[in-house]
């Protein structure tokens, strides 16, 4: 049974960012959205609109690209988007460093 174990565990350990987080190197693009990187290094997409202001943290999905349909069903409803994803997550390049993840986040809006 322990030999069971070892092997779903290795396998688990594999597949992991594959199927239940799948970063993905494709950055997210659209026409609607406009683009910036912050001092901190976090990228974010943003949508010019009326109000109310929809925040988005990027947080364990990954990439932004995986949010697309969530972030333009908002824009087309008029909405302002802002979202933000972390350095080294999704097709970000550099590190996440968990202690700057907040003042990143704050220092974005």
């Amino acid at each position: 049974m322990s030999a069971a174990y070892a092997i779903y565990a290795a396998l688990a350990v594999i597949f992991h960012p594959a199927f239940i987080y799948p970063f993905s190197q494709t950055p997210f693009d659209h026409p609607e959205f406009q683009q910036t990187t912050t001092q901190l290094g976090a990228h974010i997409v943003y949508h010019q609109g009326q109000s109310p202001t929809v925040l988005y943290f990027s947080g364990n999905v990954g990439a932004l690209h995986y949010s697309k349909v969530a972030l333009l069903e908002h824009s087309t409803r008029g909405r302002q988007v802002v979202a933000l994803q972390y350095p080294g997550s999704g097709s970000m390049g550099g590190h996440p460093v968990r202690g700057t993840n907040k003042g990143t986040g704050l220092g974005g809006v």
